[in-house]
C-alpha cells in the first residue's frame, strides 16, 4: 500500500514538473528554432548534415556546411554553427573562379607554388613550373600563371628528347637554344637568324646573329599597350601573338566624347620590340553650347573633336536681325572643361522707323542692335522748312516691342501775305483766279472811293485828295503788278 501511494505522489509530481516546464517555455522563452536557413553560394552548394530544419530554422550546434563546384574557390568559413544566441557564427562564403589544372609534359612535370588548390583549380597568381626528365629538353615556356580573367598567361610545353640542345648547338649553327637551355625556334643561314612558328615555318622575326643563343623567341616584342582613361585601342588586323606583337604593327588610339586625344594617335612596334611612342591620354573638353533662339553661334579655330572644345576655345553668339543680345556676347572653354559664361538670349526689339517725307527722325542714345531698338528707346521726328508735323512728335518702344505712336506727316504750310486793302494766299492754298478776283474787287472799291469824293464822309475830300489819289493809284500799281506775278 505505501509503495503504490509513493509510486503515485511520484508520477503526479513529474507530471507537474512537466507542465510546470512547458508553462514556462510557452510564457518566456522561444523554444521554435531561430537561426534561418543559409544561403548556398552562387556557383556551390550547403549542407546540414544530419542536421533537421525544424519550424523553418535549426537549431543550437546544427552546423551548416559550404562547398564550390569544380573550378571553383571558396572564399570565406567552410561552415557555420547555429549558437545559444541563436544565430550563425559565420556569414555565408562566395566561390569565385580559378584557373583549371594544367596538364604535365610527356617526359616532364609540373608543380605549383603553394597557392591552394581547390576543386581541381588555382587561384589568381598561382604558378605552374614544368620541367622535363634527364636527357629531355623543355621547348616552350617554364612556368605559367593563372590571370585575372582565370586563364593561364602560357600554354603547357613540351619535352623534347635525344641530345641536349647545347650539344647540338656545338656542331649544327641552324639550332639555337633559349636562355633556359631548351630548343629554341631559331633558324639561322649563315649569320642571318630569324625566330620562327615551329608549327608553320613562317618567320616571325629577324634578330641578331649574335644573339642566337640568347634571344628568347616565345617573349613578346612588343607588350601589349594601355588604352588611355575615357579612351580606347585598336592594333588593326595585327594578331597577338605570344602575348604581344609584331614588328610593323600599329595600335592607334581613340578618345571618348568630349575627350580629346593628348599625344600620338598610333605607335608601331619597332625593329628593337619597342613602340615609337608612347600611350596618350584623353582629356576632358568643353562640350558643344546651344545657339540661343533667333541667333547664332560660331567657334574659334579650336579644333573640335568627339563633340568638345578644348581649353581656351572661344565660343561668340550673334543675334539674327531685330534682335538684341541679353548676357555675354564670348564664353572661354577653361582649364577646368567648363565655359566661363553661360549661353546669352536674343530679345525681340522695336524694329527702325520710316521718317516721313519732307522730314526726319532721330533716336535717343540707345545703342541700335540688328536693325532694331531696345524698350524704352526714344524716336523723335521732325519736318522740314515750311511743312508741319502731322501726328506725335515722338514714338516709344514698349515691352512688347511695338512702338507707342506710328509715324507722322510732313504737311505743306498756309502762309498769308497782308497789303493794306489786299489778301494773297500762297499756291496750293488757293487758286490764281481767287486771287485775282480779289485784287480786281480791292481796286474797284479804291476807285469808288476817288469818284466819291464830293462825300463830306469820305477821307478823300478837300486837301487831303490829292495825297490819297496818289496813294490810290500806287496801289492800283502794286496789285496789277501782283495779279501779274500770281497769274
Amino acid at each position: 500500500m505505501m509503495w503504490k501511494m509513493s509510486t503515485g505522489m511520484h508520477l503526479h509530481n513529474t507530471i507537474a514538473v512537466l507542465i510546470l516546464a512547458i508553462v514556462l517555455c510557452l510564457s518566456t522563452v522561444n523554444c521554435q528554432a531561430t537561426c534561418p536557413p543559409l544561403t548556398a553560394p552562387n556557383d556551390g552548394s550547403i549542407s546540414y548534415g544530419l542536421a533537421v530544419e525544424t519550424n523553418g530554422g535549426y537549431d543550437i550546434g546544427d552546423v551548416a556546411t559550404f562547398s564550390c563546384d569544380n573550378n571553383f574557390i571558396l572564399s570565406g568559413s567552410t561552415t557555420s554553427t547555429c549558437q545559444s544566441d541563436y544565430t550563425w557564427d559565420n556569414s555565408e562564403p562566395t566561390c569565385q573562379a580559378t584557373c583549371p589544372s594544367l596538364t604535365a609534359p610527356d617526359d616532364g612535370s609540373i608543380s605549383y607554388d603553394l597557392t591552394v588548390q581547390t576543386n581541381g583549380g588555382y587561384g589568381v597568381g598561382a604558378v605552374a613550373t614544368f620541367s622535363c626528365d634527364a636527357n629531355f629538353d623543355l621547348s616552350g615556356s617554364t612556368t605559367s600563371t593563372c590571370q585575372g580573367d582565370h586563364t593561364w598567361d602560357n600554354s603547357e610545353p613540351t619535352c623534347q628528347g635525344g641530345f641536349s640542345c647545347a650539344d647540338l648547338s656545338m656542331f649544327f649553327t641552324e639550332i639555337a637554344c633559349a636562355p633556359d637551355g631548351s630548343f629554341a625556334p631559331v633558324q639561322c643561314s649563315g649569320m642571318e637568324c630569324n625566330c620562327v612558328n615551329t608549327m608553320t615555318g613562317d618567320v616571325l622575326r629577324q634578330i641578331p646573329f649574335s644573339q642566337r643563343d640568347t634571344f628568347n623567341c616565345s617573349a613578346p616584342p612588343c607588350p601589349p599597350l594601355t588604352a588611355p582613361n575615357d579612351g580606347s585601342i585598336s592594333y588593326g588586323l595585327a594578331v597577338e601573338t605570344n602575348g604581344g606583337y609584331d614588328i610593323g604593327d600599329v595600335a592607334t588610339f581613340s578618345c571618348d566624347n568630349n575627350f580629346i586625344l593628348s599625344g600620338s594617335t598610333t605607335s608601331t612596334c619597332q625593329s628593337d620590340y619597342t613602340w615609337d611612342n608612347s600611350e596618350p591620354t584623353c582629356q576632358a573638353t568643353c562640350p558643344s553650347l546651344t545657339a540661343p533662339d533667333d541667333g547664332s553661334i560660331s567657334y574659334d579655330l579650336t579644333v573640335q573633336t568627339n563633340g568638345g572644345y578644348g581649353v581656351g576655345a572661344v565660343a561668340t553668339f550673334s543675334c539674327d536681325a531685330n534682335f538684341d543680345l541679353s548676357g555675354s556676347t564670348t564664353s572661354t572653354c577653361q582649364g577646368d572643361h567648363t565655359w566661363d559664361n553661360s549661353e546669352p538670349t536674343c530679345q525681340a526689339t522695336c524694329p527702325s522707323l520710316t521718317a516721313p517725307d519732307d522730314g526726319s527722325i532721330s533716336y535717343d542714345l540707345t545703342v541700335q542692335t540688328n536693325g532694331g531698338y531696345g524698350v524704352g528707346a526714344v524716336a523723335t521726328f521732325s519736318c522740314d522748312a515750311n511743312f508741319d508735323l502731322s501726328g506725335s512728335t515722338t514714338s516709344t518702344c514698349q515691352g512688347d516691342n511695338t512702338w507707342d505712336n506710328s509715324e507722322p506727316t510732313c504737311q505743306a504750310s498756309e502762309v498769308t501775305t497782308a497789303v493794306p486793302g489786299v489778301t494773297t494766299i500762297i499756291p496750293g492754298v488757293t487758286t490764281a483766279e481767287e486771287d485775282l478776283q480779289t485784287t480786281e474787287t480791292t481796286a474797284s472799291q479804291a476807285t469808288d472811293a476817288l469818284v466819291d469824293s464830293s462825300d463830306p464822309t469820305n477821307p478823300l475830300s478837300d486837301g487831303a485828295m490829292s495825297v490819297h489819289v496818289t496813294l490810290g493809284a500806287l496801289s492800283l500799281l502794286v496789285l496789277s503788278m501782283l495779279s501779274v506775278l500770281l497769274g
